[in-house]
């Protein structure tokens, strides 16, 4: 007897306490719609988080860094998730893994849902702040209630950004058939064949600003 699928809202919160099975499922039921989703609403947290490290708002308006935070995570999830996945589909065949670029993508973009859930975290904290979130000054606290939000927020937003490198390492794991530890592996891999080439590109640049 064919065992009954979760409901989409199940895997989504799911996904916090049993992340293998979770993925798992996604992959066995092609759920890759979904992880385009999750890695574009992660990619517009992420846009959202530099801007204001950067303190854009100095310079620029709130409705335009919403929009460029639009649709640079729109551009950056997309071709991120697939360029990753194919990254780590060899990096991880590297260590036994026999994931397929389908099952990765997959994976990887299911593994990106709690980074994903920071976008709420996002939302609430442009409500009450406004413009002044994105400035150098930062976000006008007018009560002690705001300063706990704050706090809280910051609190889930590092929660929630280890359990991201927990969750993806277990999805990778999951689409490769093998443990959390080479899914590590493989995307420690994949950042070093990354590293790789600019390192060298470094090296011959200062050895040729050297020589002249």
């Amino acid at each position: 007897m064919e065992n009954a699928k979760s409901p989409i809202w199940g895997l989504f919160f799911g996904i916090w306490l049993h992340p293998r099975a979770s993925v798992r499922e996604a992959v066995d039921r092609e759920l890759y719609f979904l992880a385009f989703i999750f890695a574009i609403l992660g990619s517009v947290s992420q846009s959202i988080g530099k801007m204001i490290d950067k303190s854009l708002g100095d310079t620029y308006g709130m409705p335009l860094l919403l929009g460029v935070a639009v649709v640079s995570g729109l551009l950056g999830g997309t071709i991120g998730l697939c360029f990753i996945s194919w990254l780590v589909r060899y990096t991880g065949s590297w260590l036994g893994g026999t994931g397929k670029f389908g099952q990765l993508m997959i994976a990887v973009g299911w593994g990106n849902i709690p980074i994903a859930w920071v976008l709420l975290l996002d939302i609430i904290m442009i409500a009450m702040f406004g413009q002044s979130l994105f400035t150098s000054d930062g976000p006008i606290i007018n009560s002690l209630g705001q300063s706990l939000v704050l706090l809280l927020i910051a609190v889930l937003m590092i929660v929630a950004g280890v359990w991201a490198t927990i969750t993806l390492c277990k999805a990778v794991g999951e689409a490769h058939g093998f443990s959390a530890w080479r899914g590590l592996g493989s995307l420690l891999l994949a950042i070093l064949v990354l590293l790789v080439p600019v390192i060298l590109i470094a090296i011959v640049i200062g050895t040729v600003t050297a020589v002249t």
